[in-house]
């Protein structure tokens, strides 16, 4: 099979022009090869997926609340309005999007939002780490008992840290993800000279709100994952493609573009 653009050059100097993100560091483990087809080759956007389109919807709802656009008898009825203008693509299974969207009606229905005193909705920060540039957007910063707050709205059903001496799959996934909370640390640091009191995740759809206590080692830790991270991708040659089915078919915005997933298609059916 022949995989176009997958020749032996050195891409370095494009890398070191970018503007990063949590989500282009991150992503660059799921599938290398996906990775060069988007930022590298810049590769077109095929349909709309759902989970996208869902998470887009719904983020802006709640940046529409806790922003005073709607009060909270408005977002049950504006959620309804424009679900169908607003959520493309075909979920995986018509059970699958039921639940997502009964989910977060029910949330909606009972919203109680802790943090009352919102300094900021989709607050958009630009800082460096390493000398590289970041760009990033916090979805909620508050500011209560004399500190900030950060917040991440997420579909996905994260678990609170299991406090095991011996991290949970759980405890590893929760990690994970706060490396884009603790990112958004660096700026809040930078422009108010204060490191936030409180990290947290509102996973609107499981009705679990998750906080932790900022910890500022483990900020200086994440600064370095990104650091190297980027230096790895810097070094990457090979650009090995990581073709499964879920992420190709649902979640990847590459994968019409992408020769791997033809080859592939054929051993899913």
């Amino acid at each position: 099979m022949t995989i176009p653009f997958k020749e032996i050059v050195d891409y370095s100097m494009i890398i070191d022009d970018m503007l990063w993100s949590y989500s282009r560091l991150s992503s660059f483990d799921d599938c290398k090869y996906g990775w060069f087809l988007k930022y590298i080759k810049h590769a077109p956007k095929g349909e709309p997926h759902f989970f996208s389109t869902y998470g887009s919807f719904c983020h802006d709802v709640l940046e529409k609340y806790l922003s005073g656009e709607l009060t909270k008898d408005e977002l049950v009825p504006y959620f309804l309005e424009h679900y169908d203008e607003k959520v493309e693509g075909r979920a995986p299974s018509k059970k699958v999007e039921e639940n997502f969207f009964n989910s977060s009606l029910a949330y909606l229905e009972e919203i109680d939002f802790p943090f009352k005193d919102i300094e900021a909705t989709e607050k958009k920060v630009r800082f460096e780490v390493g000398g590289h540039p970041f760009i990033g957007y916090i979805d909620v910063l508050a500011k209560e008992n004399g500190g900030y707050h950060i917040v991440d709205h997420k579909s996905h059903g994260l678990r609170p840290r299991s406090g095991r001496k011996v991290q949970t799959e759980y405890d590893k996934e929760l990690d994970q993800y706060l490396r884009q909370q603790y990112l958004y640390a660096i700026p809040i640091y930078d422009e108010t000279g204060e490191y936030p009191q409180t990290i947290s995740f509102n996973c609107y759809r499981h009705g679990r709100f998750i906080t932790e206590q900022f910890d500022p080692e483990r900020m200086e830790k994440v600064r370095k994952w990104a650091a190297d991270k980027i230096e790895e991708i810097r070094n990457e040659k090979d650009w090995e493609a990581n073709p499964e089915e879920f992420r190709c078919t649902f979640i990847c915005d590459c994968a019409d573009s992408c020769p791997y997933k033809a080859e592939y298609k054929r051993r899913w059916k």
